[in-house]
């Protein structure tokens, strides 16, 4: 299905979700990672932190931004867009750092992206995923850079060690639970939208109702007329043959008058002419 997405307010909807918890989520493992160093279970890089840390400052500014200035829902997109582009080369750093177990956020990414963003943007946020992927392990394959060792040694990572199990654990549970979080954002939004959609549905029906009431009672109001109309028509009708029948009449009548005229002429001029014989006969 294609995603024709428009600079709607569903759109707008859609952008402050994503906002708010992403950066819920960029700090809620920020602290992590400070609760982990510090009960000395977790020694992350100190680039770890920054790239977290610039992940979840960020969203942050950009929110603040969107909050208090008012933004052109184009410009919001872009932005969006580029900060997402970020972060996911900052993702692909903190990859690198902890050896991979990280390359799940990478179909998270490319997820949001096609709910969030047009479909153009959607491709565009895939194929540098891809991008950044390919690049870190021929980077790694052809050793250009180092291969940077597990924070917690290889003979450690057993559920018999108590820093590997409590440091996947939380990490898991942090993560399902972040994940549910932003779901449960997106599902919130959708059922505002569908009980939008269903009170749209309900209103529509109900106009329907209202103007098949209306399209009857017009209807009958047309029959009724038609029914007038062909009355009067009727009616006219008979007055007209009515006339037709008088001038028919009144045509025998002077038809009469004409042949009566015209004997009248007829023996007024044979009456000359005797009156000129006998004066002739004088």
């Amino acid at each position: 299905m294609k995603n024709n997405l428009l600079y709607s307010e569903e759109a707008i909807e859609k952008f402050y979700a994503y906002l708010d918890r992403a950066i819920v989520i960029k700090t809620g493992y920020l602290l992590l990672l400070f609760f982990l160093q510090a009960i000395k279970i977790y020694k992350a890089p100190d680039l770890v932190f920054i790239a977290v840390s610039l992940m979840a400052l960020t969203s942050l500014i950009i929110g603040i931004w969107f909050e208090k200035f008012s933004v052109k829902t184009k410009t919001l997109i872009d932005i969006l867009f580029i900060s997402t582009l970020f972060d996911l080369f900052l993702l692909t750093v903190l990859i690198y750092y902890l050896s991979g177990i990280e390359y799940i956020y990478y179909t998270f990414y490319i997820i949001l992206s096609f709910i969030v963003f047009p479909r153009s943007q959607a491709i565009a946020v895939t194929a540098w995923t891809i991008f950044l992927f390919l690049a870190l392990v021929a980077l790694r394959y052809f050793q250009i850079i180092p291969v940077y060792p597990l924070t917690i040694p290889k003979e450690q990572q057993t559920f018999y060690h108590p820093p590997y199990v409590i440091t996947t654990t939380v990490t898991l549970i942090l993560t399902f639970s972040f994940l549910g979080y932003f779901s449960y954002g997106f599902y919130k939004m959708m059922a505002r939208r569908i009980k939008l959609l269903e009170r749209t549905h309900r209103d529509l029906e109900d106009e329907k109702k209202s103007l098949e009431i209306r399209v009857e009672a017009r209807k009958k109001e047309l029959a009724e007329e038609r029914q007038s109309l062909a009355k009067r028509v009727e009616q006219r009708r008979k007055e007209l043959e009515q006339e037709r029948g008088k001038l028919e009449e009144r045509v025998k009548e002077l038809e009469r008058f004409q042949k009566v005229s015209a004997g009248r002429e007829i023996k007024m001029e044979e009456l000359e002419k005797e009156k000129e014989r006998l004066k002739k006969k004088k």
